[in-house]
């Protein structure tokens, strides 16, 4: 019995699980002060774990050597003002936050290093230029904002300047929050289309300009619909040019893209009451394909009980369109007809089946519809003459 008690009451005896315990409490270099090289076993235990977090200030000799030692490790670490620290070989990291770092330590945060990397703090840029500093945080974001770290959730940068829109960035579905110091409204329009998942987003911008308490418990669900209409772009559905929850005061009032003999539209806000979207239609059936439309939906207070209404403001040639100099086609669900369940995107869906599939038995023109049943190849080449003439570009 006291043979059994003195063996294990060895340190070495004890479960692994228990040292697993105590480690997932400290730091690495505590846990190297406490137990590295009090046996054999121990030191395999150490070596083995993969979740500690460690810290390197003021390049303190002791900390980097840590690093250098135990690069497989560490899952967590904290640098400040330590600009000599290359950290690239911690393929485990799963948390890096960086105080006043180098632009050469910035450069080194890739995916090829940090595979695993979910969450990101920047704190400030040690470089005595702002172009350099301005130059290495686009390029990371070019990466972060490309899906270039698949597992990143978290990602806060802040001292670093501001940021500038890249139409090298695609998608990052993981990214659910997202802090910036200093942006622009264009900046951060891109970063909602970017992140479709985002929940929270934090800049010097308020998140939304325009207030849409008009609509009251279906605001949240009109801005989620908007961010899924943003990524439609990606499907070569819809391109979103202008939306009245994102503008901006402060922003250029450029016209929307001009294209042949297309009269150039200003973001219309002529219509201080509602709620506008301008954005471009992507048909993809023939004769329509070769081009995008414009169209204007308008949302008013009464929304979602009331319904929005469309126009198309270019011209084509359709049988579910009137000619008539105005707009060429207005979408309007009658009262009979709307339901508050239909919801955004649904009702744009509506429209780009009906340009891409006329409805022939309710035309608004009738000579067009008879023309689309009888003779196909002249309706095709006078629709497609409009296309091309009048439509917009698809990118």
């Amino acid at each position: 019995m006291s043979t059994y008690f003195r063996q294990t009451t060895l340190l070495e005896h004890l479960p692994i699980e228990i040292f697993l315990e105590i480690f997932a409490s400290l730091s690495l270099e505590e846990i190297v002060t406490a137990f590295f090289g009090l046996n054999a076993y121990i030191n395999w235990i150490i070596r083995s774990v993969k979740c500690t977090n460690h810290g390197i200030v003021n390049n303190d000799s002791k900390s980097i050597n840590l690093l250098k030692l135990f690069p497989t490790q560490i899952d967590r670490l904290v640098i400040e003002q330590a600009a000599s620290v290359d950290f690239t070989s911690l393929i485990n990291l799963r948390s890096l936050t960086i105080k006043h770092g180098t632009p050469v330590q910035l450069d080194g945060i890739r995916p090829q290093h940090f595979p695993l990397l979910e969450i990101l703090h920047i704190s400030g840029v040690s470089s005595v230029s702002s172009i350099d500093t301005a130059r290495t945080i686009n390029d990371l974001f070019e990466v972060i904002l490309s899906n270039g770290f698949s597992r990143l959730r978290i990602c806060t940068a802040t001292q670093v300047g501001s940021l500038e829109s890249n139409r090298k960035w695609k998608r990052s579905p993981t990214i659910q929050y997202l802090q910036l110091d200093k942006t622009t409204a264009h900046v951060r329009d891109e970063i909602y289309s970017t992140c479709p998942n985002l929940r929270s987003f934090k800049c010097s911008l308020p998140p939304i300009s325009f207030s849409l308490s008009i609509f009251g418990g279906y605001t949240k669900n009109l801005f989620r619909e908007i961010m899924v209409l943003k990524q439609w772009e990606f499907k070569k559905t819809f391109i979103l040019d202008f939306c009245s929850m994102f503008h901006d005061d402060d922003d250029d009032d450029e016209p929307l893209p001009k294209f042949s003999y297309t009269p150039p539209i200003t973001r219309l806000l002529d219509i201080p009451n509602n709620f506008v979207i301008l954005g471009r239609i992507l048909p993809n059936n023939d004769p329509y394909c070769f081009r995008s439309l414009l169209v204007r939906l308008t949302f008013p207070p009464s929304y979602p009980f009331n319904p929005p209404i469309a126009h198309i403001l270019d011209p084509f040639y359709h049988p579910n369109v009137q000619l008539d100099g105005g707009h060429r086609y207005c979408w309007e669900y009658s009262v009979n007809n709307w339901s508050p369940r239909i919801t955004l995107l649904r009702f744009i869906e509506g429209i780009i089946k009906t340009i891409e599939n006329p409805d022939l038995n309710h035309p608004c023109d009738q000579s067009i519809a008879n023309e689309y049943r009888n003779n196909y190849k002249e309706f095709y080449d006078k629709a497609l003459k409009y296309t091309l003439k009048y439509g917009r570009p698809r990118n």
